[in-house]
């Protein structure tokens, strides 16, 4: 009598009772394959981390992240869909990066404030007045 082969759902390509590549869209997991992240536009066929996103996504350690606002070209960290942290000489402003007021001497990008104005002017969190 001839065993039937193993059928893995998803699977491509089986050895034994182990799935070795699984088919578009799946990675491999425990010996059988599990649904890649949709919003992954590129991942590891092996563990499932995505690689890049699909448009409209941020890539962040290892997750695609939905801006809420939108994507910010000069945000480069998110947290929890907003933006947390802008990219040198931009200050958050109302979770967007803001070019950094003019009048603006020394800024801090640590703690997203002016800390020094021109003669005129008063520092108030990320601006001068």
């Amino acid at each position: 009598m001839i065993a039937n082969p193993v059928t893995i759902p998803y699977c491509m390509t089986v050895s034994g009772n182990i799935c070795l590549q699984c088919i578009n869209g799946f990675y491999t997991k425990d010996g059988g394959c599990a649904l890649a992240n949709i919003l992954c536009a590129s991942y590891d066929p092996t563990n499932g981390r995505c690689f890049s996103c699909v448009p409209g996504h941020v890539f962040q350690e290892g997750e695609c992240i939905y801006p809420s606002q939108g994507i910010d070209p000069n945000c480069v960290y998110y947290t929890n869909s907003f933006c947390s942290r802008c990219a040198t000489n931009f200050a958050l402003i109302n979770f967007v990066c803001s070019t950094i007021d003019r009048s603006c001497l020394s800024f801090n990008q640590n703690t997203n404030t002016c800390e020094r104005c021109e003669a005129d002017k008063v520092a108030m969190g990320p601006i001068c007045v």
